[in-house]
């Protein structure tokens, strides 16, 4: 699609758009009438960076702690951040946010190379942002079948960040 066609289109194809020129090895460029994937090979062990990742690439740091082990602390790169809905109490974007930065209880957890089961807390923290972040508002739930959540959310034009989305050093 030419982008000006994307961005006068729906936000489901603008995100399409983004994820299917996101490759991991390789960045989609149009040469004459077909996409052809260019490879940028890198001197160092870390992932040559493009146009996309600069843009819209960020990390989430996802910490598991549980008493007699040490914290557990794993950096994942995102492009979108996905935000469920199902909550039915949430009905503001910030409120959202704020489900999913949360602090949850595992029960049962297993720590790593361990052979008992103890309570553990998990929390998702956003430990780099991009300078242009993408949020999905997941407004389908799946149950069997597809069931549509058309509540509204409300939102401000800027977005506020909080303290408590962020992971601590970030």
């Amino acid at each position: 699609k030419e982008l000006e066609e994307v961005l006068a289109g729906k936000p489901s194809d603008k995100i399409a758009f983004v994820e299917e020129m996101y490759q991991e090895d390789g960045w989609l460029t149009k040469s004459g009438k077909r996409a052809v994937k260019q490879h940028v090979v890198s001197t160092d062990m870390q992932q040559a960076k493009t146009v996309v990742n600069y843009l819209f690439e960020g990390t989430q740091s996802i910490s598991i702690a549980s008493a007699g082990c040490p914290n557990s602390l794993t950096l994942h790169p995102f492009l979108v951040v996905e935000i469920p809905l199902f909550n039915p109490e949430i009905t503001s974007l910030s409120q959202a946010i704020d489900s999913l930065t949360c602090t949850e209880t595992i029960v049962g957890y297993r720590p790593s190379g361990k052979d008992y089961t103890c309570d553990a807390s998990k929390s998702e923290k956003f430990h780099a942002l991009p300078p242009i972040l993408i949020l999905h508002l997941m407004r389908f739930q799946f149950s069997g079948l597809s069931e549509k959540i058309s509540k509204k959310i409300s939102f401000q034009t800027e977005l506020a960040l909080k303290s408590s989305w962020l992971s601590p050093g970030s």
